[in-house]
Parts: C-alpha cells; sequence; structure tokens
C-alpha cells in the first residue's frame, strides 16, 4: 500500500494497493461527505490525476470510500465506485 502525491498540482490519492500476484492496481480515496460538490470535484481531481500515472488501475479499481454514500458513476469515461466504509471493511474480509 502506498500514499500518491502530485506535486504540481497538489493532488494526492490516500491509498494506492498493488496486488503482487495479479499487478492490478486500486486507486482509493477516502472521504467522510462527497455530497458537497467541492469535495467531491477534489477527490475526484485526485483520482483521474493518479490514474494517468498508475494506468494499471483498472476503471473498477477507483474507489472513493464514504461515511454513507453508495453509488457508481462515470467520469471521463472511468468507473468511479463510491463505497460505505462499513460495506469496503466487510468487502475486504472476504
Amino acid at each position: 500500500m502506498h500514499y500518491y502525491s502530485e506535486p504540481q498540482n497538489k493532488y494526492e490519492v490516500d491509498f494506492i494497493c498493488n496486488d503482487p500476484a495479479s499487478n492490478d492496481v486500486s486507486l482509493i480515496q477516502v472521504c467522510t461527505d462527497v455530497r458537497v460538490a467541492e469535495t467531491k470535484e477534489r477527490e475526484l481531481r485526485a483520482l483521474l490525476s493518479a490514474r494517468k500515472i498508475f494506468d494499471k488501475a483498472s476503471a473498477r479499481d477507483m474507489k472513493i470510500i464514504t461515511m454513507d454514500y453508495k453509488t457508481t458513476e462515470t467520469v471521463s469515461g472511468l468507473n468511479v465506485e463510491y463505497v460505505p466504509a462499513w460495506e469496503w471493511l466487510l468487502q475486504s474480509m472476504n
């Protein structure tokens, strides 16, 4: 697990996870509430910026972990999954 910061634009992604077996990369942001437009835009900008660097991250491996918001949306042709923290933790146990 790594952390990524893009120094010129001051974007950061909270977690970059690499599966050594498959070499898949997941980009994960953590945000309490993305219902505020500025917050949501900031989180998405960071994910999309990191996606350019970590091109092995598939569209299904871009997540924003939230307090209670759940949906999937397409941004710039890529799927971003919003997952409540409790659900993500339970998925991780499987």
